[in-house]
């Protein structure tokens, strides 16, 4: 394991990892149902996504879907829902997925297998 591993592993667990289990994981956790068909308690579910997309986007961290709903810049998609997070912690969620969004091992839950399924959009939601 490299530095720079080892610190991202530690800037997860002492800074993302608690703001996670507070504001998202009840929603997008280890559970039978998942919002958004997004489970963000590993990597790989980071990764995977949901319905909107891979959550955390490679080649451009900056456009990553998690940080978009995060941001609030959008009426239509905000996390958490019942409030945007202070400015401080979408601070540190930005600086963890700058630093290539490392997780804890320890620390992840995959839950279940992922399965792709169909997203359609009714007439009435749109």
């Amino acid at each position: 394991m490299s530095a720079n591993e080892t610190s991202g592993e530690a800037f997860f667990r002492d800074k993302v990892y608690p703001l996670l289990k507070e504001n998202c994981f009840k929603c997008h956790g280890a559970g039978d149902h998942l919002k958004g068909d997004f489970r963000i308690t590993s990597r790989e579910g980071l990764v995977h996504g949901g319905n909107f997309g891979p959550g955390y986007n490679e080649q451009d961290p900056d456009a990553s879907v998690l940080l978009e709903m995060v941001s609030y810049k959008s009426d239509e998609y905000q996390m958490p829902p019942k409030g945007k997070l202070p400015e401080d912690q979408i601070a540190l969620l930005q600086a963890w997925v700058e630093m290539g969004a490392p997780y804890a091992e320890d620390l992840e839950n995959r839950g279940g297998a992922y399965e792709r399924r169909g997203f359609t959009v009714t007439d009435a939601e749109r």
